[in-house]
């Protein structure tokens, strides 16, 4: 009877927050966007067309970095109002050469660093010198359209604003694994990111298109990506950080299941640093209840999932003591047929699995000390 008990026990402990993570919060976020209209119209502080300084990442984007300063400086917004910079971290290929044929032309300004230290070091460095009242952010290899400059600017007519970050959509959406799963996936993230905007602020934001008020900027741990850790701090100070659906970038898909899993690795390792950092956790509690809410829902829970998942596990092996040969049949062949008929359940049980291995991957690179500040050059890993 004690283990009867235990066994649901435990799978309740950790089916509850799994469920809340991926369907509850989104319903409840559906909710407070009903419950909680945003009223009156934005008061401006901006000029209509601030100069605004847009500084590109590069690290070995040869191949493609030509193709995105030709983008950038075809943008849809004044010539005289804003200006390039390629921030070029340490590239070892033929970054350099294709760069150098801009900025002798005086097309566009150059900053590499001091060293080798990853994007975020290497961004720092560059906004010294930026001239620009709004500094846009974006990677070598994502491409805007020509109006996503000036839809990122129309955000900041409201004063509130100081943090607003673009929709990144992919250049080809395939059907294969894993690029057809990580597509219904990403679309799940933007219309939970589209909300939280709508409610408060968003969580985060994507490095490819974002945009902050020069005053604002703060510099940051080598470690962590601006676009991660600005949000939480600009709604600690008492402003917004919002999400620009109209501002798009395009960027490649991901098409091999190892692009995926070393990205969500990253990704995983670098959060994990992150939320045993004093200065992060600092400025989160600063922030609103219904913020650091959000925070719990969205990013805590996603980082406890390998620990919800064995709880589940443990429960589940303990309950087919207690069931019958032909029960645990019957049960295994109905998941089964689920995973067959429903490309939804194969899409969210792959997904899944992925982002439980790349969380423990992700944790015990954290604890060994693995985290690196780097990142990959053009790959389907970025």
């Amino acid at each position: 009877m004690f283990l009867l008990v235990l066994s649901l026990l435990l799978i309740v402990i950790g089916l509850v927050p799994i469920v809340y993570h991926f369907i509850g919060y989104w319903f409840l976020l559906k909710l407070l966007v009903r419950t909680r209209p945003r009223n009156g119209a934005p008061s401006t502080n901006l000029c209509d067309t601030p100069f605004v300084s847009v500084i590109i990442s590069a690290h070995n984007e040869g191949k493609v970095i030509g193709k995105k300063i030709e983008n950038a400086l075809t943008l849809d917004y004044p010539k005289d109002r804003f200006e390039v910079i390629l921030v070029d971290d340490w590239s070892t290929d033929e970054t350099f050469k294709v760069i150098s044929e801009y900025v002798s032309a005086g097309k566009i300004k150059y900053f590499k660093p001091d060293k080798h230290l990853g994007k975020t070091y290497a961004q720092d460095g560059a906004v010294s010198m930026a001239k620009g009242s709004l500094l846009a952010f974006s990677d070598g290899n994502s491409f805007w359209d020509r109006g996503a400059l000036a839809s990122l600017v129309k955000s900041f007519a409201d004063v509130e604003v100081g943090f607003a970050a673009g929709k990144v959509k992919f250049n080809e959406v395939e059907t294969s694994q894993p690029a057809g799963f990580y597509y219904s996936y990403w679309q799940y993230e933007m219309s939970v990111r589209k909300m939280e905007s709508s409610i408060l602020s968003i969580l985060t934001s994507n490095g490819a298109i974002y945009c902050v008020r020069s005053e604002l900027y703060k510099r940051t741990s080598p470690l962590y990506c601006h676009d991660s850790t600005m949000p939480p701090y600009i709604v600690s100070i008492g402003r917004r950080a919002v999400y620009c659906e109209e501002a798009v970038a395009y960027e490649k898909s991901i098409r091999s299941t190892s692009s995926y899993f070393r990205k969500r690795v990253r990704m995983s390792g670098r959060a994990f640093s992150a939320d045993f950092d004093r200065e992060i956790r600092s400025i989160l509690s600063k922030t609103p209840l219904l913020y650091r809410m959000m925070h719990f829902s969205h990013r805590t829970l996603r980082r406890l999932l390998p620990l919800f998942t064995l709880a589940v596990l443990i429960g589940t092996t303990l309950q087919i003591g207690f069931m019958s040969f032909i029960s645990v049949v019957i049960c295994a062949a109905i998941l089964l047929l689920i995973m067959i008929i429903s490309s939804g359940a194969r899409n969210l049980f792959f997904i899944y699995i992925l982002t439980i291995a790349a969380e423990i991957v992700g944790f015990c690179k954290y604890i060994t000390g693995g985290i690196k500040p780097y990142w990959d050059p053009i790959d389907e890993a970025r």
